[in-house]
């Protein structure tokens, strides 16, 4: 007989230290997703692999301009995050958080991959494949946060987390404090992912091609 499913807990009415321990690991996780595509942003293809909006505005430039290899890289990027989304979509079904749970296929899978992706652009700087898998643990990484935290958690991108502080100021010169929770997460994930493009700043030219063995590092941790 199967286990009846367990009801979805907002993030507020978690208890204090479940609240930490998932802050803390949001952060880290926005840490490396800011550290991956800064890497592959200052690499020999300066592509984008955590955040799609850039990429997607790609697709229409190739369309419009007729640039086919900035359209087939574009949609090549594109189509890897969102098969990293339905890999972790089918590996993680629940909707609710659970320490221990089977969240550590995810870090095994993207670590594997992300150790793929740091041979290939070692040995092979200019190949779009290492890229593509970075791709792919990105798209692994955000879906597994935004599905249980009611993408609240956002660990690859910070649109949405500038965008949800400047919404809880407004309501905040309005009298609404209710919401000071989520301005707490949101500012740990725009500090995590901009530390994570600084460090790779930093580490990149200390590196050089070598750079995404500490990504795959940091993940795998």
């Amino acid at each position: 007989m199967s286990k009846p499913a367990a009801k979805a807990v907002p993030l507020q009415e978690r208890s204090r230290n479940e609240f930490v321990i998932i802050t803390l690991g949001g952060t880290l996780l926005a840490f490396n997703g800011g550290m991956l595509n800064a890497t592959t942003v200052g690499g020999v293809r300066s592509i984008t692999t955590s955040p799609m909006t850039g990429t997607s505005t790609n697709v229409g430039m190739g369309l419009g301009q007729g640039d086919l290899k900035l359209l087939g890289v574009a949609v090549a990027i594109i189509f890897s995050h969102l098969s990293g989304a339905i890999v972790s979509g089918y590996l993680v079904p629940n909707r609710t958080f659970y320490l221990g749970s089977p969240y550590g296929r995810i870090f095994k899978l993207g670590s594997a991959v992300l150790a793929v992706a740091a041979l290939m652009d070692l040995f092979f700087p200019k190949a779009l494949v290492s890229y593509l898998l970075v791709a792919f643990v990105t798209g692994l990484q955000n879906a597994m946060t935004s599905r249980y935290s009611g993408n609240i958690l956002r660990t690859t991108h910070i649109s949405g987390s500038v965008t949800d502080v400047g919404l809880i100021a407004g309501r905040w010169f309005h009298g609404q404090s209710s919401s000071f929770w989520k301005l707490r997460i949101n500012l740990c994930l725009i500090g995590g992912f901009m530390m994570g493009a600084l460090v790779a700043g930093f580490s990149t030219k200390a590196l050089g091609d070598a750079q995404l063995f500490l990504n795959t590092a940091l993940f795998a941790l």
